[in-house]
């Protein structure tokens, strides 16, 4: 997920892993040109690793390639997807925490990146289902004050949940839904993601379903995560 340099030869490695969750990990010699473990620690790269016990940090001992997403690194737009992505992972999970379906959720978005479905749904759908995974999910059904079904009216980032137009904005900060947000953010809910192959929102319903779960996202994990830029100068 991401990798840093480390005295004059090693490296500090951040992975995911299903069993361990997110942890940092060291390999020693890998900037140097003959270390068998060149080109096996760039990011998105899905490996096999066998780690040593350390003293602070875990070294890494041996490590084969699962698979590298070839196509998603040639390409700038998924490039810049599967970054934040990998950003968004690293920033939400905590450390040494077991993840196997947070694990699972990221290795099948970066498979559906390298294999060309559209970035934008599939972005949503998988930060809906991590923020299920983190207990964070956003509510877009009931009514935070009367509790009535919601068709359209505004989300509260902070509660993490929607008011109906009778109720009105209860919250500073929330945000205006549309009925097509509404219906679209309860299917992305039940759908599998392999329900997601060939679909595309409207770029108007795209931009409206991303600055809700931005906001939402931010009031969780405020934290400025630089692959954001990237992504906004390429919609520019």
């Amino acid at each position: 997920m991401r990798r840093r340099p480390l005295g004059e030869a090693d490296e500090i490695v951040t992975c995911l892993s299903p069993e361990q969750g997110k942890l940092d990990a060291v390999a020693k010699g890998s900037r140097r040109s003959q270390s068998r473990l060149v080109g096996l620690l760039e990011p998105f790269t899905y490996l096999h690793a066998q780690l040593a016990r350390g003293k602070t940090l875990d070294p890494i001992t041996q490590a084969r390639p699962v698979k590298t997403f070839p196509a998603l690194r040639a390409d700038l737009e998924r490039l810049a997807y599967g970054s934040y992505l990998l950003e968004l992972w690293s920033s939400c999970l905590p450390f040494r925490e077991p993840a196997p379906r947070a694990f699972s959720l990221l290795v099948q978005g970066l498979d559906a990146l390298d294999r060309g479905w559209s970035p934008t749904l599939l972005c949503r759908w998988l930060e809906l289902h991590l923020l299920d995974e983190l207990g964070y999910a956003p509510d877009f059904s009931e009514c935070l004050s009367c509790g009535n079904l919601v068709k359209q009216g505004w989300f509260s980032p902070a509660a993490g949940q929607i008011a109906c137009r009778g109720c009105g904005p209860s919250a500073p900060g929330a945000l205006p839904v549309s009925p097509r947000a509404v219906s679209a953010f309860r299917h992305l809910r039940r759908m599998a993601l392999s329900e997601l192959q060939g679909r595309a929102p409207t770029p108007e319903l795209a931009a409206e379903l991303q600055g809700l779960l931005r906001a939402h996202l931010a009031h969780h994990w405020p934290h400025s995560l630089r692959s954001l830029k990237v992504l906004e100068s390429l919609a520019g």
